[in-house]
């Protein structure tokens, strides 16, 4: 995992308040702010979110009825980012 994803992601964590951030000189320290159920119900509704609205399922057919060439999977690949972004 490169840093700059990993340091993205503890930022996305602690803004989301899922992680307590301490930082002494040079060092960041992350602490978990939730326990682990609480934050798989959080990701549990938002995918079921998603569920609702034949998001997933359309997306799979769409898959299997057409070709994927490489902008799709870049333009899949963004909006996996972009969703993980907004979510977590």
């Amino acid at each position: 995992l490169p840093e700059k994803v990993a340091l993205k992601t503890l930022s996305k964590l602690s803004k989301k308040r899922f992680l307590y951030v301490q930082e002494t000189g040079k060092c960041m320290y992350y602490t978990v702010a939730i326990k682990e159920k609480a934050y798989l119900e959080f990701i549990s509704r938002n995918v079921q979110n998603l569920l609702k609205n034949n998001f997933i399922r359309n997306l799979l057919v769409s898959f299997h009825e057409e070709e994927l060439t490489e902008e799709k999977i870049k333009s899949l690949e963004n909006w996996v980012v972009n969703w993980e972004e907004a979510y977590v």
